[in-house]
C-alpha cells in the first residue's frame, strides 16, 4: 500500500490485515499513523523504491500518488496489478451490507457515529473511519457481521464505485475546486453516489441541503429516500437545539414512524446535533431502535481534531478543529461562541490548499463572526502540483473581521500568540494541515521549530 500512512489507506491496512491477508506499506515520512501500523504487525518502510515489491501481488495506491511513482512504475513493468483506493473499497464492499457516508461536511463525524451506535448495541460492523475515535479505539476495525461503515470521500470521484445498502448524505457544497470545476460538477458526482445505492436499500439525505434535493432529483434512485434534518418536511426532524451545561448538546429528534424522544451528546455544537440526526436516520433504517441509539449516542466522545480539547495553560484553553471549508468554520465557531460565552474566542486558521482558498474566498471573508479575533498563518499547499495562485495575507485582506491578521509562518504565529493571548481565552486552532502545532507548542511553553 502506497502512502500507507494516511488516514484513509492506513485503516484499509489494519481490515485487510485482520482479515488474514499479508499487508505492507510505505510513506514519505514516518507518523503516529505509520508507528501504530508496526505496532499492529504491518510492516511500514519509509521512502520509496521498486525494492518494496517482493513478493507482493497486488499494489494499492491513493489519489495522492501519481503514475510517476517508483513503486507504481515498477509494478507495471511487472505485470503486478495496480489498483486505486476506490476500487479496492468497492471490492471489500461486495458481499455486505455497507453504510457509505458521504457529504461535503459532517461524514468523518456522522460515519464515526454510525459505527459507534452498532459497536455499542453488538452488532460488530467493519468500519473505515476517516478520523481516530477514542470509541472505535482507532479509525479501523474488522468486524464479522453484515455491516460495514465506511466514510466515502468524494474527492477524485473516489466514492462513485460504491453500491451500498444504506447511503447518506449530510450536505452538498462547492469543495475540491483541484477536482470539480463548479457546484454543478460536485453535485453530479454526487448524483451518481445516490444512483448506486441498492434499490433494497435506503438513501438518507440532508434535508437542508439545496444541493443536495438537486442531487436527488437528476439522481432518481432506485432506493427508498429518507430526508433529515431541521426542514418541516424532513422524515426525521431535528427540534429544539440547546447547549448543555459542561458542554455538550441535547435536541428533539422526531421520527415519522418512531416518534419524538430527547438526545444528549457529549460533544458540542449544533452541527454535532444534526451529525447525530442523521447516524440515527441510518441506523433506524438498519433496523436498530432509535431510542437505543440514543442511549449509546450520548456515550459517544467525538472524534480526534473535531473540537478537540487539547488542554490548558495559564488560563487559556486550547481546541483543535479539522474545519478548513468555510461551513465547517463557521459551525465549529459556533459551537465554540455556544459552549464558552464568556471566553474571548481567538482563532488561528491554516487555509488547506490554494485552489480552495481562492475558490472559496467569498465564502472565507464571512465565516469567522463568532470569533474575537482572527489569526492567519501561511497556506497548507498539501499537494505539491499546486502553484501559489493566492495568500493568507489576501485572505486577510478579504475576510470582514474587526480584529484580523496575517501573523505568517507557524513559528511566527506562536511568537505572535503568546504575546497577545490572555487568561480565559480559548484559542482554537483550524484547518486540515499542521496548524495544530501552535496550540500544542503554548501548552508545552514553547515556540514551534521553525
Amino acid at each position: 500500500m502506497i502512502g500507507v500512512g494516511g488516514i484513509g489507506l492506513s485503516a484499509i491496512a489494519r481490515v485487510l490485515a485482520a482479515r488474514g491477508i499479508q499487508v505492507t506499506g510505505c510513506d514519505m515520512g514516518a507518523s503516529e499513523l505509520t508507528r501504530s501500523l508496526a505496532a499492529a504487525g504491518i510492516p511500514v518502510t519509509v521512502g520509496h523504491g521498486a525494492g518494496h515489491l517482493e513478493g507482493v501481488e497486488l499494489v494499492v495506491v491513493s489519489s495522492a500518488i501519481p503514475e510517476s511513482n517508483s513503486e507504481v512504475v515498477a509494478a507495471r513493468r511487472a505485470g503486478i496489478p495496480v489498483v486505486h483506493r476506490r476500487e479496492l473499497l468497492a471490492l471489500m464492499m461486495r458481499g455486505v451490507d455497507g453504510i457509505a457516508v458521504a457529504g461535503t461536511a459532517g461524514k468523518t463525524t456522522t460515519s464515526a457515529m454510525v459505527a459507534h451506535i452498532l459497536v455499542e448495541l453488538g452488532h460488530d460492523p467493519t468500519y473505515i473511519v476517516g478520523g481516530l475515535s477514542p470509541d472505535l479505539h482507532g479509525n479501523a476495525a474488522a468486524g464479522q457481521s453484515r455491516w460495514f461503515v465506511l466514510e466515502a470521500d468524494e474527492y477524485d470521484h473516489a466514492f462513485e464505485d460504491l453500491q451500498p445498502y444504506v447511503g447518506l448524505v449530510t450536505n452538498i457544497e462547492m469543495d475540491h475546486p483541484d477536482c470539480f470545476a463548479d457546484i454543478a460538477a460536485v453535485r453530479a458526482a454526487f448524483a451518481v453516489f445516490m444512483a448506486h445505492v441498492r434499490a433494497d436499500g435506503w438513501l438518507v439525505v440532508g434535508a437542508d441541503s439545496p444541493e443536495a434535493r438537486r442531487a436527488v432529483a437528476e439522481a432518481d434512485p432506485a432506493a427508498r429516500v429518507v430526508w433529515f434534518g431541521e426542514a418541516g418536511d424532513a422524515d426525521c426532524r431535528m427540534s429544539d437545539v440547546q447547549s448543555r451545561r459542561g458542554g455538550g448538546v441535547a435536541f428533539r429528534w422526531t421520527h415519522r414512524e418512531h416518534g419524538t424522544m430527547p438526545v444528549a451528546l457529549q460533544v458540542p455544537g449544533a452541527h454535532n446535533a444534526l451529525n447525530a440526526t442523521a447516524a440515527m436516520a441510518a441506523t433506524t433504517c438498519c433496523g436498530v431502535d432509535p431510542a437505543a441509539a440514543a442511549e449509546a449516542l450520548g456515550r459517544f466522545q467525538g472524534v480526534a481534531r473535531r473540537f478537540e480539547i487539547k488542554g490548558e495553560r495559564d488560563g487559556v484553553m486550547v481546541v483543535d478543529d479539522y474545519a478548513h471549508h468555510p461551513t465547517k468554520i463557521r459551525a465549529t465557531l459556533a459551537a465554540a461562541r455556544a459552549r464558552y460565552p464568556e471566553r474571548r474566542i481567538v482563532a488561528l486558521f491554516q487555509p488547506h490548499t490554494y485552489s480552495r482558498t481562492a475558490a472559496l474566498l467569498d465564502e472565507f471573508a464571512v465565516c469567522f463572526d463568532d470569533a474575537d479575533l482572527v489569526r492567519l498563518v501561511d497556506i497548507f499547499p498539501a499537494r505539491p502540483s499546486e502553484r501559489a495562485t493566492i495568500s493568507s495575507r489576501e485572505l486577510a485582506a478579504a475576510v470582514q473581521h474587526g480584529d484580523v491578521a496575517y501573523v505568517g509562518d507557524l513559528q511566527r504565529a506562536s511568537e505572535r500568540l503568546r504575546e497577545e493571548l490572555r487568561p480565559g481565552d480559548l484559542l482554537i486552532t483550524l484547518g486540515a494541515g499542521n496548524g495544530f502545532l501552535v496550540g500544542e507548542s503554548f501548552l508545552a511553553g514553547r515556540e514551534v521549530s521553525p
